[in-house]
Parts: structure tokens; sequence; C-alpha cells
């Protein structure tokens, strides 16, 4: 995976402009409307955290962390948040080499010479997944061993006999074996185990105190995991984290990820030229260090996403706009990206729109009946309603996020957190959309 996409944008149209929403005027029972939704209609279980100007200002928690045992997930809940941990593994790594002790061009063969063409791969390529070295969970037989401990070094074996996938640097893919490989370096500079260091570079000095790796701990802070067997819950595998390490295997809370996050864009626990290095690939859409692009339409972020067993994470930071938001849940099979769309839609105010506009033009209810309606265009679906006074879009891919339109004249709109103008025909029944730079797609009415 290269980028993290929130949102499809709207016929491949070019946002230009969002509004944030500010501590001050958050509508705490409008985030509690989403989550009182998906809890009804029994969707979504986990823990929600959004931080604004470094600090938490909402957190919600649905669902259970033990369903056999009723116990209801809270603000405290541990869940595995898997591939983010690849993020904190990078920034050990890149503490490392501001200490000095280690270069983005050390080759892998100073540590794991075992490996093969070890000599060839950089600590570069493996923090940016162009190592070419071959997932190990993508083993055909994983799934027969993964809740089993196993040393590094049959582990390593595992992976020898699968050879590379392709030469080193010549491409980016995704290898969980890259981060795996990452910690066993950690380890061997450190001269202690990773959690050791973990615990030592990152959770004591920057009080991560609900965040640990690579132990199956289970008690009634940590969330089991779930999935769906026609109408019945199941409890998930349970891979066993050593074997994840700091490709997968932390465990913490929606408020430590979120917090540590914050530390990083900060530059708290690294420096500004680190956290550079981290993000310097995501420029052209490719991953960085321990790191994933993340857009929503003009805002641009980064972070990263995780499945494990049957647990799902989210992570994202804006810094341009001191926003951040974690989910991590303990059910898979549901779609995490409709919930943060909603989420985004309500942070980044879609719906706002100055009524003035509409009076300045004496639109009426009336007027705006006339452009209500369903328009489409192949798969491009987009619906129009008037709610007290306004023109409402929606989108097919996100119908639960309202656009709301301001007027230009009385047949023409803009939304100018899509980028779009909107002009109604109302006569013939189709809709021409532009963007910014004129270009345009016709949609008709059904």
């Amino acid at each position: 995976m290269k980028q993290i996409y929130l949102l499809i944008i709207l016929i491949g149209f070019t946002p230009i402009y969002s509004q944030f929403s500010t501590e001050k005027d958050l509508n705490i029972s409008k985030l509690d409307s989403i989550f009182d939704a998906k809890e009804i209609d029994n969707k979504f279980m986990g823990t929600l955290s959004i931080f604004k100007n470094n600090k938490e200002i909402y957190s919600r928690s649905t669902g259970y962390s033990d369903i056999e045992n009723n116990i209801k997930s809270n603000s405290n809940t541990k869940y595995r948040i898997a591939s983010i941990s690849k993020t904190f593994t990078s920034v050990l790594i890149m503490q490392l080499i501001e200490e000095g002790k280690l270069t983005l061009d050390t080759k892998l063969s100073t540590f794991k010479p075992q490996v093969k063409l070890a000599e060839q791969i950089t600590i570069e390529q493996l923090l940016s997944h162009r190592s070419g070295i071959y997932n190990y969970t993508d083993l055909k037989d994983y799934r027969s061993w993964m809740e089993t401990p196993m040393s590094d070094e049959e582990l390593i074996d595992k992976i020898n006999k699968k050879g590379r996938r392709f030469k080193p640097n010549k491409k980016f893919e995704y290898s969980n074996t890259n981060y795996f490989l990452l910690s066993l370096i950690i380890e061997i500079i450190e001269e202690e185990s990773f959690n050791k260091v973990l615990d030592n570079k990152i959770i004591k000095p920057f009080k991560l105190s609900q965040t640990y790796c690579c132990e199956n701990i289970k008690n009634d802070e940590t969330a089991k995991s779930y999935y769906m067997e026609g109408d019945l819950w199941k409890e998930a595998s349970d891979t066993d984290l050593r074997i994840s390490s700091g490709a997968g295997g932390l465990i913490s809370t929606s408020k430590d990820v979120n917090k540590f996050f914050n530390l990083l864009s900060n530059h708290k626990i690294i420096s500004e030229e680190s956290l550079d290095k981290m993000t310097n690939n995501l420029t052209n859409g490719d991953y960085g260090f321990g790191l994933m692009k993340v857009e929503f339409f003009d805002k641009t972020g980064f972070g990263h996403d995780g499945r494990i067993d049957g647990f799902i994470s989210n992570a994202f930071i804006f810094p341009n706009d001191n926003l951040s938001i974690t989910y991590l849940s303990n059910v898979f099979g549901w779609d995490i990206r409709t919930l943060y769309v909603e989420i985004m839609g309500y942070n980044f105010k879609t719906d706002y729109v100055d009524n003035n506009k509409y009076s300045t033009l004496k639109l009426t209810k009336e007027d705006l009946s006339h452009f209500e309606g369903v328009y489409t265009k192949r798969k491009k679906t987009l619906k129009i309603t008037e709610k007290n006074s306004v023109l409402i879009l929606n989108y097919h891919e996100i119908p639960s996020v309202n656009f709301a339109l301001t007027p230009i004249t009385k047949n023409r709109f803009k939304n100018e957190i899509m980028g779009i103008e909107i002009e109604f025909y109302k006569n013939e029944k189709y809709i021409l959309v532009f963007n910014k730079k004129g270009d345009e797609i016709k949609l008709k009415k059904k």
C-alpha cells in the first residue's frame, strides 16, 4: 500500500480548500451521534481518540473488549496496533542514526549476514520496503505456525527458502520481513530485547505507559479480537507477538498512539531533519520510513494502518491543522474507511455554508426543490437534496457525509472543500460539474 485514501475524490477533481473545526466549536453530540448509530446497528467495536493542538479533545469507545465475559471497551482498553508498530520501529532506527550508531547506507550484512543477499540491502531499503525480501506473512504455511513461538534463526531460514522478490531498490513492495529484521538490528546494536529498547527510548521517556510490545498478555485491560461467522461472534487467532515484533507486535491505547504521533510531528522524539527523512518519499506517493501518506481533499497528512488477527488499526495526523485521529478496533471485516470519512467530514466541516448567500439571491425552497434529484454518469452518482433551505450534495460512495453547496447564481453552486462548481439545467434535467481548471463532466438526472 502506498497511500491511505480516506476518500475517493469526486470524478478526479483536485480539491482546493477546507475549513477546520476548532476545539472551541467542537460539537460532542454530533460526534457521539456518529457512534450511536454504529452501536445501534451493532457495527464497529473499538476506541477513537481525536487530538487537536496536541491534546485529546474527544474519545469514544464502543462494543466489547471481551464478548464472552461481557466486558465493555473503554478509553484504557489496549489493542494490538499491528503495522502501526512499524512507525515506532522506524523512529527507533532514526534515533540510532542520530546517535551515530547506524546510517541509512549501512548494509544488512553488518548485522545479519545469514540473510540471502544481505550485502546488497541497506537500512534505508528496509525502512522503505524496497529490499526485495519475501514477506514472511505471505508464506503458504504461515497460518500453521504463526501462533507458535519461533526463534529468529528459524524464521530467517523460512524467509531464505523463498529467495528475493526483486533486486534491491528496484521498486516498492510491502514486506513485514523488513521490519522484523530492523527489530533484530535494534536488538544487536543496543544489546537488549526489542521491547526493552522500546521501553527505554520511547515508552518511559515520553510517558506512553499504556504501550508495550511482544507479549501475548490476556487480562481485562487487553481486548480480544473477533470476526463474524454467520450470526455468531468467533474469537480470532492469536499470533505470537515475538514473531511480529517491530513489524506488528505492539499493544497500546488509542490515546497513547495519538500522543506518539503528536510527539513525532512536533520533533520531540526525533529531530525535524530525521522526520523529514521519514516523510521524504511521501511527496511522490511512495511509502516513507514507517509512514504512509493520507489525504482528505486538500488536506495531506501521514500515519499508518494495520491488521493482525481480528484487529484493525488506523492512526493519522494532519500537522498543518494540528489534528490527529486514531481508531483501534478489535473486529475484522467492517469498512473502517467509511467511519473515518464521516469523522473527517465532521472535523473539516464539509457541511458548512454561509446561509446569507441564499438570502441575497432570494432562493426559496421551491426554487431549490427543482434541483433535487439523483444525477448519474456511468458509476458516478450524486444526490442533491434541499435541507433547511440549503442544497446538500451526497456522493454515492459516502452517502452519510453531507457537502453543502453555496450559490454563485440562481442555478450555479459550488463546494470549496471538493473544489467543484455545479451548474443546473433544470429543463433539460442534467448538471455540469466543473473543477477549478474548467474541466467538466455532464451528469443526467434519473
